[in-house]
């Protein structure tokens, strides 16, 4: 049987601790300033060298702000590169409140439906009828009924259906990179319906009023206008967002989700879907095909030489410094700060939870020399401070960093090897919602 801790035992630890004379030059320094500035290795900041061989458009960084849809603006951002270059525009941007708006509702439906419903897949019921909320895969779905966050495969599911405008037909309101208010909104409104055994009907009733008022009502058309990087100005005529997609987008068929995921039973060359990882009912959930990392990293690399952007999930906050724009494994020395051995395995780190994907940007750039790789992100070119973020919002990451904490990219078809095809077009092994790959 395990003791509690004892005060013998915290004096004994104590004292070893003030014998060492490097805590206290640790502990004046980080009571000081944050222990990730005392921590960062000037040497790796110097060798990372943000200048890459292949460098896609330099299009003005987005900005999410403090919503989670970096997911949405990532794979925006991918798909805006192509319609800049082939119109010759200095910037250009999606809107991302219109998807915003149809991905709020699409959430809360698919909850209800999934809780209420009768039709695969749907959540247990009691005895008396009601929904089984002690399920694991109820409780899942009641959390993130108006989550922010999503996966590349939401992207699409909103695309195919509702198309696409350009950011001036429906630009952010505030609620829109501030989502608390509406979220909490929209949750109590799937939450009590459940409880009541209410309307599917009524409730979407209420919460389309509800997103109408946070985003604003999105357009059924819009007249499509530009000027180009040499100054001609170009009106194209009126467009449905269904017709703008299908004008400018690539065909959404043909992306691929390639992931390395390190957990020994979790094959390679298996594709992988997870249970109820989707935002619009009816639509595939989402999928992955497993690969080691380095054909992950092949893919992206080829995907960036055939001016393709490529749209990756990571844990972005692990050996990351944000006002530098710069990702490496061993960019912040804290193994040195604190004398302790803080690595383990990639293995470990993702079945303990210490990894996960977190966020999702796009690769706009490859050095073959250096083996870095160019970053474009969606926090804007400043920080919470109002301070210049250096790259104006682009960033620089390590080989070594994407090996220990990327996940996974998204690439086209073209570009995968045909055994990952063959998977990825084949029969997928079932992870729950709860996995951390989702």
């Amino acid at each position: 049987m395990m003791q509690p801790l004892t005060e013998d035992c915290r004096e004994d630890i104590q004292k070893k601790v003030d014998a060492d004379p490097t805590v206290a030059v640790a502990r004046n320094a980080v009571t000081a300033v944050s222990v990730n500035k005392v921590a960062l290795d000037r040497n790796k900041v110097l060798a990372l060298d943000p200048s890459v061989e292949v460098k896609l458009d330099s299009l003005k960084v987005t900005d999410q702000k403090t919503s989670g849809r970096c997911w949405m603006f990532a794979a925006l951002n991918m798909y805006r590169q192509k319609i800049a270059t082939q119109l010759n525009l200095e910037q250009f941007e999606f809107s991302e409140a219109y998807l915003q708006y149809f991905d709020k509702l699409e959430k809360a439906y698919f909850a209800l439906n999934f809780l209420l419903g009768n039709e695969e897949p749907h959540a247990p019921h009691t005895e008396d009828g009601a929904v089984d909320l002690s399920d694991r895969r109820t409780a899942f779905v009641l959390d993130g009924a108006a989550d922010d966050g999503g996966l590349f495969n939401y992207v699409n599911n909103l695309v195919a259906k509702y198309g696409v405008v350009p950011s001036y037909a429906m630009p952010d309101s505030d609620s829109a990179s501030n989502t608390p208010a509406m979220n909490r909104a929209i949750h109590t409104i799937v939450r009590r319906t459940v409880m009541s055994q209410g309307s599917i009907d009524e409730a979407m009733k209420e919460i389309q009023r509800v997103v109408g008022i946070h985003l604003g009502t999105p357009p059924t058309s819009f007249v499509w206008q530009y000027r180009d990087k040499d100054g001609n100005f170009h009106r194209e005529g009126e467009f449905t967002p269904q017709e703008f997609a299908q004008k400018y987008l690539p065909d959404l068929d043909q992306y691929v989700e390639v992931a390395f995921d390190a957990r020994a039973d979790h094959e390679p060359n298996r594709a992988y879907d997870t249970d109820l990882a989707t935002n619009v009912w009816g639509r595939p959930v989402y999928r992955y095909v497993n690969a080691d990392i380095e054909t992950v990293r092949s893919v992206a690399i080829k995907s960036i030489k055939g001016e393709d952007p490529v749209w990756f999930g990571c844990d972005v906050n692990t050996q990351f410094d944000p006002m530098l724009g710069m990702w490496d494994r061993s960019l912040i020395n804290l193994e040195d700060i604190y004398g302790v051995d803080m690595g383990y395995s990639r293995e470990g780190r993702m079945m303990t939870w210490e990894v996960k994907p977190t966020h999702a940007m796009v690769l706009t750039g490859y050095d073959e020399q250096t083996k870095h790789f160019r970053v474009e992100n969606s926090w804007g070119v400043k920080d919470h401070k109002g301070v210049q973020l250096a790259g104006d919002g682009y960033g620089t990451m390590s080989s070594e960093w994407f090996a220990d904490n990327v996940f996974s990219v998204v690439v086209k078809r073209e570009y995968v090897p045909q055994e990952l095809l063959k998977a990825w077009d084949g029969e997928a092994i079932l992870l729950p919602c709860w996995d951390p790959m989702s």
